[in-house]
């Protein structure tokens, strides 16, 4: 059950953020509570990341002021913003390539392992695997290199990294898209842990309107650096809130509907009878003016694909063809 106590715990006034002559945010005022999931949504720069990212000690703000507990706030860093309580996990990777998921896990808090100067390295793997244990990740140990994991379990180890020293407020930047079932399952036990059993706050940015209305207590609309609007539970609607995301009235579709096909007959590309490693069979044509997507949870093969259609990697069994000859 969420907490009664409603305490502000950050705020932001007129936040003004300018990348040279582009305005990413445009004299914002913006408040999150204890016992929140607050929703952030809005079409791509509309800024919704770099109110958090100012927030979490990523950049400095133009102009403006932050507080943070009731206490005037400007980190210079993402380690001090975590080291005070503000953890961010950001859309992009943002593990320490070349080493382990432990060195990751305890990135700047070497010290406590180190003695005489010397790092106790079982120590540190050690601790690690508890800290993965308890999040309920087993399949990953400490003393795993960072580079052999996949991106979704680089993933969680990040998670794991900001949540390991208990924030006040998590900021999860589109982290979803990279998680299976299962990663985005823990994710969501942890907010709703943090908030309706710690009192405590999470900004939750996402494109997805169905993931923003299950699981966030309010959602604020931005567009074109402004903030539109604020709803919270009981005023959500999916067409409400794309009509304030893009400013007008688009009706059920959201996405773009092409009834007719644009491309052409001829196959610039084809990939046949692939097989390597986990990839079996694999068929696909590609037509001239065809943009084709493959999507699929994490280690399914479609990064794989990838590399086979560039030439990056050779196929165990299969051709590449291109414009109907043999690319290698």
């Amino acid at each position: 059950m969420v907490c009664d106590n409603n305490e502000l715990i950050f705020e932001a006034r007129h936040m003004h953020k300018e990348f040279g002559p582009t305005i990413a945010l445009k004299d914002v005022d913006f408040t999150l509570h204890r016992g929140e999931i607050r929703g952030l949504i809005g079409e791509n720069g509309s800024g919704k990341s770099t109110i958090m990212s100012i927030a979490a000690g990523m950049q400095p703000t133009t102009s403006g002021e932050m507080f943070y507990k009731g206490k005037s706030w400007s980190p210079k860093t993402m380690l001090e913003a975590q080291e005070s309580g503000i953890a961010m996990i950001l859309q992009e990777s943002n593990t320490i390539p070349g080493v382990t998921v432990a060195e990751n896990l305890f990135a700047g808090r070497e010290k406590e392992f180190s003695r005489f100067g010397i790092i106790n390295m079982p120590k540190m793997y050690q601790s690690a695997d508890k800290i993965l244990e308890k999040f309920g990740v087993t399949n990953i140990k400490g003393n795993t290199k960072i580079n052999s994991l996949s991106f979704e379990a680089r993933k969680l180890v990040e998670i794991i990294r900001a949540m390991e020293k208990g924030p006040e407020i998590l900021v999860v930047d589109e982290t979803t898209t990279a998680l299976s079932f299962e990663g985005r399952k823990l994710l969501y036990k942890i907010i709703h842990q943090m908030t309706e059993q710690e009192n405590k706050a999470v900004v939750f940015i996402s494109h997805d309107i169905d993931e923003i209305m299950e699981h966030c207590t309010d959602v604020t609309i931005l567009r074109d650096g402004e903030i539109i609007a604020t709803l919270n539970k009981d005023e959500y609607d999916p067409r409400k809130i794309r009509t304030l995301m893009v400013g007008r009235d688009i009706g059920d579709a959201y996405y773009r509907d092409d009834m007719v096909p644009s491309s052409g007959e001829e196959v610039e590309l084809e990939l046949k009878d692939i097989n390597y490693l986990n990839i079996k069979n694999f068929n696909l044509q590609l037509h001239s003016g065809e943009i084709v997507g493959i999507g699929g949870l994490s280690d399914c093969g479609m990064h794989t694909i990838g590399h086979i259609a560039y030439g990056a990697c050779k196929p165990q069994q299969g051709q590449v063809l291109r414009k109907g000859k043999k690319n290698y």
